[in-house]
């Protein structure tokens, strides 16, 4: 199980520099298209494999996408000397985990993880994008930038998958029409993408199509932290998976987009820093940790979060 999350999460070094032009959108088109449909699903464990394989593999096109668009270095420190952590259940379960960091000029840390439980049937992965408070784009410097981060996460429930894609703003955007306006209704001028609301009422509509529902986390604390997700439950089928891994791209090209544009110097530092401290606290405080913890001990579940978060122990 190891070996499959390794092979399956790792990505080579940025080939090329891509800015952002008028061919974005079909770039994103062709790379939803290069995994075209997974594989065709079937009765039970052989099914709930290969839907993970699905989820995993369009959480790797997301990753790959970052990395070239912003030409992100992989992280190589004492916790991962090859930029790859990984480690195994204990006790000979069977359960496996692997986190991989990038990061770069604008991207304070890029991680793509993955945790699965064949016994239990369960898997999860997480990809997260943390924006620097202060970065440089094509065009011009930024202090205090505010882009959004991004988050993408997928979670096979039985013969179901979850999924998360969701911009975490960095400002009061209930007050700050300014804010939601830049990141969430428009897209960089000539990129040739969507926006963020676009894509969200897509999500919406698609929404109506047989089995699914909208994810609503169940611990107060998630909810304000989601509110500007999609996300929704859904049957792990071929059509629902290309349409979410659709979706997850064009987010991700997005994000990229605005990082290259260099985002704006946030209007309240102090409350861009406090938004950022929340997203991280939500992050290492989740009850789920606790299922890493009975399956890889705490040291090492320890390890997973600081990898995944860029701690300073790991980020230095």
């Amino acid at each position: 199980m190891v070996a499959l999350l390794a092979a399956l999460l790792p990505c080579g070094p940025p080939t090329r520099h891509s800015t952002v032009h008028r061919s974005s959108r079909r770039r994103v088109e062709a790379v939803a298209g290069a995994a075209a449909a997974p594989p065709p699903l079937r009765h039970s464990s052989a099914a709930a494999s290969q839907a993970f394989t699905a989820a995993l593999d369009t959480q790797k096109a997301v990753l790959e996408l970052a990395v070239e668009q912003l030409r992100l270095e992989p992280v190589h420190s004492g916790v991962a000397p090859e930029g790859t952590f990984s480690c195994a259940g204990q006790n000979g379960s069977g359960a496996g985990a692997a986190v991989q960091a990038f990061r770069g000029a604008g991207v304070q840390w890029l991680s793509s993880s993955a945790l699965a439980d064949p016994q239990q049937g369960y898997g999860t992965c997480r990809l997260l994008g943390f924006v620097l408070a202060s970065c440089r784009g094509t065009d011009a410097a930024c202090r205090d930038s505010d882009v959004p981060h991004l988050a993408l996460e997928q979670t096979l429930l039985g013969d179901k998958l979850q999924g998360i894609i969701t911009f975490w703003p960095r400002q009061s955007y209930s007050n700050d029409l300014d804010y939601l306006h830049r990141y969430f209704s428009s897209a960089p001028s000539g990129s040739g993408l969507r926006c963020y609301n676009d894509l969200q009422n897509e999500a919406y509509e698609a929404s109506e199509r047989p089995g699914w529902r909208h994810y609503q986390p169940p611990v107060a604390e998630v909810k304000p932290l989601l509110a500007a997700s999609i996300a929704y439950t859904f049957p792990a089928e071929e059509d629902n998976l290309r349409l979410f891994r659709s979706w997850a791209l064009e987010v991700a090209a997005l994000w990229a987009a605005f990082l290259q544009q260099g985002g704006c110097p946030a209007k309240d530092p102090g409350a861009l820093h406090r938004f950022d401290s929340r997203y991280f606290s939500c992050i290492t405080t989740d009850p789920g940790n606790n299922l890493a913890v009975k399956l890889f001990g705490e040291p090492t579940t320890d390890k997973l979060l600081k990898m995944a978060t860029g701690h300073p122990a790991v980020a230095s």
